[in-house]
């Protein structure tokens, strides 16, 4: 509840119409740019984030990028973005590059563990998520720590906007 405070005091006046359509554009753009010469975007997930965050930052869309590597795991990088509507605080992971991993562990995983995530991801570049999702798509990965809250990512310092 708190969480939902203090976005509304930090975007006053702010309206999140229609986000769900400017994520999905953002990604179908900056995928298609980089997808050219790489179909499977293999090895280029921070090239994806970085200009996905431009063009999130934009359209004044807030979110944190994430190095899975800062966790001690895969060294690949994604995007937690967040909205407010129906006064409710709504999280997107963005990662279009999760399907480079489809022969390897995190896909498996993440199939074994969520196929609607996984199919969202591969369909999309993202997901809705809570933190059960938010957690499932860490141990996808081989993160075996406390549960996190995506409430949190926001909070961190480290984990501002690069």
């Amino acid at each position: 509840m708190k969480n939902e405070f203090y976005y509304k005091l930090l975007n006053i006046g702010k309206q999140d119409d229609n986000v769900e359509s400017v994520i999905k554009s953002v990604i179908d753009k900056v995928v298609a740019e980089v997808s050219f010469y790489n179909k499977n975007l293999v090895g280029l997930c921070r090239v994806v984030a970085t200009n996905i965050a431009y063009e999130l930052d934009n359209n004044k869309i807030d979110y944190r990028i994430v190095n899975l590597d800062d966790y001690n795991l895969y060294d690949h990088v994604m995007i937690v973005a967040r909205t407010f509507s129906n006064d409710k605080l709504n999280y997107f992971l963005i990662d279009p590059t999760f399907i480079q991993f489809r022969d390897y562990y995190p896909y498996s995983n993440l199939k074994k563990n969520d196929k609607f995530f996984l199919s969202d991801l591969l369909e999309n570049g993202y997901s809705f998520i809570d933190n059960n999702k938010y957690n499932i798509y860490f141990k996808s990965f081989g993160y075996d720590g406390k549960n996190m809250d995506v409430n949190n990512l926001f909070l961190e310092f480290k984990n501002k906007k690069k």
